[in-house]
Parts: C-alpha cells; structure tokens; sequence
C-alpha cells in the first residue's frame, strides 16, 4: 500500500513540475479544439474581432498595453490551437514583455546582437517563445510543439514571423 502511494505521488509531481515548465500563454493549452478556446474567450470575458479558418483575433490588455492576439489552429474550424501571436503597437511594451519572460523562463537566445529579437526554447515537445520588437511595433509568439509543426506543414509559404492577420 506504501509503495503504491508513493509511485502515485511521484506520478503527480513529476506530471506537474513537467506542465510548470510549459510554455503556455495565459490558460490556453496546446491542442484546444475551437470550441474550447471559443469557450475559454467567452467565459473571460474576451470578444472575438474576427475568425477565419486559420484563426481567432481579439483585443486585450497586457502589460500595461493595447494588443491583439491571435490564435491560430491546425486545420481550420475543426482544428487544435497551435500557435498564439501577439502584438503591440506600443514598442514600450518590448522591454517589459523581455523582463517578463526571462524572469519565467531564464536568459533567451538572441541570435543576433543588434536586432530586439530573442527565442526562448522549450525542453518538452519542441515548444518555442520568440519575441521581435522595434520601433514600430513588437510581436510575440508561442508555438506549441507537435501542434505548431502540423500548423507549419499546412502553412509551408508563411514563416511564423510572417504570418498574415486573420
């Protein structure tokens, strides 16, 4: 009976010190169905501003800033979330939005030293955070893994980087 607790307890802690070093954005999980982020948006209270077969955009708040974010699928409307995008227009939010992530997730890679551009790399399943700002605007992406590859395949002429608004 001992053994068997102990094993339960070793199953739940490593399970949830692996989901604590996930890279996610707010409570979205990679892999939500469009129901479940349309749910999700409902209940905080966010209104969609458009929707497409790639994607869900709406307007939020973060850092003290106005932003859209994006949410994008697999494979349209019956699709699994697999990336999240997220701009400002404010390029003060840069800085802040920096200090943010490498307080949670450590010192990124930053691959050149004279662009604002850095990527944080995730250990479980590929998951990735890139950050790009300027003086025009700043974007933010998280791409979730196995999900965000799958996206990838069906968007082979758009990088990441240069994904179009939904």
């Amino acid at each position: 009976m001992r053994k068997i607790f102990s094993g339960i307890m070793f199953v739940i802690i490593f399970f949830a010190c692996f989901d604590a070093n996930a890279f996610h954005f707010e409570s979205y999980k990679w892999g939500e169905t469009v129901l479940e982020v349309k749910d999700h948006l409902q209940i905080s209270g966010k209104k969609i501003l458009s929707e497409s077969s790639s994607g869900i955009e709406y307007e939020d708040t973060l850092f003290g800033a106005g932003c859209k974010v994006y949410l994008y699928f697999t494979s349209g409307f019956d699709g699994q979330l697999a990336m999240i995008g997220v701009r400002w227009s404010d390029n003060f939010a840069g800085e802040k939005v920096k200090a943010a992530l490498i307080e949670k997730y450590g010192r990124p890679l930053q691959p050149n030293d004279y662009t604002e551009k850095y990527i944080w790399l995730g250990e479980e399943d590929k998951n990735e955070i890139r950050l790009d700002y300027d003086d025009s605007q700043v974007k933010l992406y998280y791409l979730g893994g196995r999900f965000y590859k799958e996206f990838e395949k069906k968007n082979e002429e758009k990088p990441a980087g240069e994904l179009s608004e939904i």
